[in-house]
């Protein structure tokens, strides 16, 4: 979610849940902010903290071909963070981490998540 005595900071009211480690949010003293009104220049400050590297998503690259593979540990409880389909071809190792790397520091926004 967020390093230790870190704020964690919803702009806007998007629908849904918002699931929270309630164990973590305590143990790690995060806080949680949040706000209904938010402005477009609010979200592209928001977008730019993780363009510059400064926001980090915790995902797993894993290539499309292992997506029964991947239904099989969410329903098992087996994926700590989020999982990130791969649609491009088969990669070399190198190239992999390059986008490993990229998502990891720029967030997932175009991939699919689960």
């Amino acid at each position: 979610m967020t390093r230790k005595l870190g704020t964690c900071v919803l702009v806007g009211l998007p629908p849904g849940e918002f699931p929270v480690p309630l164990f973590d949010v305590v143990a790690n003293c995060i806080t949680i902010r949040g706000s209904f009104v938010g402005t477009r220049q609010d979200m592209a400050e928001a977008l730019a903290f993780a363009v510059g590297g400064k926001v980090k998503a915790d995902i797993e690259l894993q290539p499309l071909s292992s997506i029964n593979q991947i239904f099989d540990r969410l329903e098992h409880g087996d994926v700590p963070s989020r999982v990130v389909l791969d649609f491009a071809p088969a990669k070399t190792k190198n190239q992999r981490s390059e986008v490993g790397q990229h998502f990891a520091t720029a967030g997932a926004g175009s991939a699919r998540d689960l």
